[in-house]
């Protein structure tokens, strides 16, 4: 049973991934693709924040005057995780900016934001 808590996280994020790929690929409203590809990269987001995070008493990445470096960097949290998701929040703002943009575009251009009606209407 505590391996399975461990796990839980992973495991919700595993689910997220999957119901946030499932919904890019077979919903067929614009919008609701885009949400979905953007839900996706907060579920990345989250699982790089899993992955440097440290249980139990984990201190920030500074190292206090005095303290042995091979214990520190047995306990101290790892910050790369938090600069890639930094980063990656950064990318994703951008990345929805942009397909809001496209789909207001698709929009005023075809008056639809459905997928099946656009492949209907270039004939």
């Amino acid at each position: 049973m505590i391996g399975t808590i461990g796990h839980l996280p992973y495991i919700l994020v595993a689910i997220m991934v999957s119901i946030c790929i499932y919904a890019a690929l077979f919903k067929s409203n614009l919008f609701k693709k885009m949400l979905a590809i953007f839900l996706l990269t907060d579920a990345v987001n989250l699982l790089y924040i899993l992955q440097g995070y440290r249980s139990g008493s984990a201190i920030p990445p500074i190292i206090p005057p005095g303290m042995d470096p091979s214990e520190f960097a047995s306990i101290a949290v790892d910050p790369l995780a938090h600069y890639f998701v930094v980063t990656a929040v950064v990318i994703g703002l951008a990345e929805v900016a942009t397909l809001t943009a496209l789909i207001i575009y698709t929009y005023k251009y075809y008056g639809t934001m459905e997928t099946k009606k656009i492949k209907e209407l270039r004939g």
